[in-house]
């Protein structure tokens, strides 16, 4: 009985203070992350919160040891007033003003250069069905194994230091 209480312990204290596994539920960070994949994910980088402990016990307000991600890291977090955990890529920091305007990413008022770089044929299954926004309409076509896909524009853009203007 003991040594199942210690490995509990052990594995209570990796998935708190060191890693932790999420599963990918969107497909926002398509092509390089899919709907569904499996990450561990560091705990310690940026700290920790009520959110870093299974089921939000101990309860406490804020964050220790806490430090800000960069821009470009991928990052998880909960949305406040959801259980729902978010895998996001960092582009705004503290004091910046983010904005999208046809299409283009505005970061502090300047428009981020990007590249056209083809489309993504992401296969239609389940997991994946081929949304699209509102009014849009789907483009649809074959992967190269001849299955069906949602065809969607990739583009490449790079985030640079862009500081906050007042």
């Amino acid at each position: 009985m003991r040594l199942v209480v210690e490995v509990l312990l052990i594995a209570w204290v990796v998935r708190v203070f060191v890693f932790a596994p999420f599963s990918i539920p969107s497909g926002s960070m398509l092509p390089t992350v899919y709907i569904g994949d499996y990450l561990l994910v560091a705990k310690w980088p940026y700290g920790f919160s009520r959110y870093s402990f299974p089921w939000g016990f101990p309860s406490f307000d804020g964050r220790i040891f806490s430090t800000l991600p960069e821009r470009g890291d991928i990052v998880v977090f909960r949305a406040p007033g959801t259980d729902e955990d978010y895998i996001k890529r960092v582009i705004g920091l503290p004091g910046d003003r983010v904005a999208v305007q046809g299409g283009m990413l505005i970061l502090n008022g300047k428009p981020i250069a990007r590249q056209q770089a083809g489309t993504f044929p992401m296969p239609i299954s389940a997991n994946s069905p081929c949304r699209v926004v509102p009014g849009a309409t789907a483009m649809t076509g074959l992967t190269d194994d001849g299955a069906a896909a949602c065809l969607y524009p990739v583009f490449n853009e790079t985030l640079r230091a862009v500081a906050a203007t007042a």
